[in-house]
């Protein structure tokens, strides 16, 4: 299996709080003082997470097929 293509960053990417043509910008804090947290898995990388879960229905999906037929 080429999981090549899935694992890939996306073209439009994350747009991160710390990506600006401005290096002066100040980065917006939460309430706490900290910058935003990332979530690049999602963002930049739906794939990994899109496929395993296209992956995990297929196997179920031929489990309970497989299951009624006998």
């Amino acid at each position: 299996m080429d999981i090549t293509e899935a694992f890939q960053y996306r073209h439009d990417g994350h747009p991160s709080p710390y990506r600006s043509p401005d290096p002066n910008k100040i980065t917006k804090r939460g309430p706490d003082g900290r910058p935003p947290p990332q979530d690049c898995l999602h963002w930049c990388m739906p794939g990994p997470v899109d496929t395993w879960n296209e992956l995990v229905f297929e196997i179920i999906r031929r489990e309970y097929k497989g299951g009624r037929a006998s």
